[in-house]
């Protein structure tokens, strides 16, 4: 595993309209070791290169498509032709999108659930036979003239081919990796996607659980029992998921003192703020910073 002291690379202070942004990348270049903020699915369209992760290396191929949740790493090397396209989601748009499918078997593990250790996870790969590399193709193309375009009501169209795209990526994962998901019952299962949005949106709040179980209309008790089995964390980790992720963004794009980024995002102490910070990224944030600034997109 390499140090790390690997880049974070960049998206923007703020998440492009719509919150997807995708590129298709010819002959892209060597990478090396690099993680993200944000939710990023490639799809290989030609070429080959070597894939370097925590779990080492694999080589790529055509159709593999790589699912890379925040601060998740990996690297390119030895790229032969490689023209690949990129998909960038925004956090607050994935849960959204996965509001939707949230009945789904898989949709869960594979796109909200928190990764323990992200530094320490590697990436998910899964293959897409020739068919449904075309509909992936046409899917992201699709996205592509939407936000070239932007025509009337280009960000739900957008966001439609966004939801096709990542159905038939959950598919071809649960081809290949079945397993058994947590199931709650309805009303406690859109409770806990209910209180991560309002999460989302609130990442400042300093609510009491109290009041956050109030607001989906279950008792204190219920919401941290079944938010703990779906999530496999508690609302306040999550929260400081959140604030961190933030942090990251702002560390990178803003000349904002370390102090003031903690307060934006809801922490009144700054040492509070880096111990929090040091155990989610495993660097205090002025060196994250520094890190950061090195890469970028």
């Amino acid at each position: 595993m390499p140090t790390k002291d690997w880049p974070t690379l960049r998206w923007g202070i703020a998440a492009p309209p719509g919150g997807v942004s995708v590129q298709r990348i010819n002959h892209h270049p060597a990478i090396g070791p690099h993680d993200h903020v944000f939710h990023e699915i490639v799809f290989i369209e030609a070429g080959t290169a070597e894939h370097h992760t925590v779990d080492g290396v694999r080589m790529l191929r055509p159709g593999d498509i790589i699912i890379l949740r925040p601060l998740a790493w990996h690297s390119y090397q030895k790229p032969r032709h490689l023209t690949l396209i990129n998909c960038l989601i925004d956090r607050r748009l994935m849960n959204r999108l996965m509001l939707l499918l949230s009945d789904q078997a898989g949709v869960f593990d594979l796109f909200t659930r928190p990764l323990q250790r992200p530094r320490q996870t590697p990436p998910l790969v899964v293959h897409a036979l020739p068919a449904e590399s075309q509909i992936c193709m046409e899917r992201l193309q699709t996205i592509m003239t939407e936000d070239r375009n932007q025509l009337a009501a280009w960000e739900a169209m957008a966001a439609g081919a966004l939801l096709e795209f990542l159905t038939l990526v959950v598919r071809l994962h649960a081809r290949i990796h079945p397993r058994e998901t947590v199931r709650l019952p309805d009303r406690a299962q859109k409770a806990v996607f209910d209180t991560v949005v309002w999460l989302e949106q609130n990442p400042r709040t300093r609510d009491s659980l109290g009041a956050l179980a109030g607001k989906v209309h279950l008792s204190a008790g219920h919401l941290s029992r079944n938010f703990c089995k779906r999530m496999g964390m508690g609302i306040t980790e999550y929260r400081n998921r959140i604030r961190i992720e933030e942090a990251c963004r702002l560390l990178a794009h803003t000349d904002l003192k370390v102090a003031d980024v903690a307060s934006r995002v809801g922490y009144n102490e700054i040492a509070y703020f880096s111990r929090c910070f040091r155990s989610m990224v495993g660097q205090m944030p002025r060196k994250y910073r520094a890190s950061a600034r090195r890469g970028g997109v």
